[in-house]
């Protein structure tokens, strides 16, 4: 794995096929294999392409923008930014596929939100008693 830096002005960072392609104007492009990349830099004035930005996220390779002199702007990692919760959504979404789990979890909501409304209803008739009392 390597750490990759593109520090050319006015350079793009394209997505094509299984390998990026540094393009500078005017200039044979340059073509680095994706599964080569832990780290990409961009230092200044170096565009990246949706495509290949997704590609590397994808590839849990870490994107660094930086200015012309190495100072870091930002930084982008995708495996640092996954949501704690999505092995919880991932499961859910598998449950949803399953009509007896789903029909389990459905009475179980019917049946607890009737025992709230007849806990809601007895208190009420409890507290209208207690109004109409002398």
């Amino acid at each position: 794995m390597s750490i990759v830096y593109v520090d050319q002005q006015g350079a793009t960072v394209r997505k094509n096929g299984g390998q990026l392609l540094v393009v500078v104007k005017g200039k044979q492009p340059y073509a680095i294999p994706m599964n080569e990349i832990e780290q990409l830099v961009l230092q200044g004035n170096v565009q990246l392409t949706t495509q290949a930005a997704v590609a590397l996220l994808r590839a849990d390779a870490r994107v660094v923008f930086t200015d012309r002199h190495g100072g870091l702007r930002y930084e982008i990692n995708l495996a640092d930014s996954r949501s704690k919760f999505a092995l919880r959504r991932h499961a859910q979404l598998r449950m949803a596929d399953d009509e007896a789990k789903t029909l389990a979890i459905a009475k179980s909501i019917v049946e607890g939100k009737v025992n709230n409304q007849r806990v809601l209803l007895m208190r009420r008739a409890e507290q209208d008693r207690r109004l109409r009392a002398p």
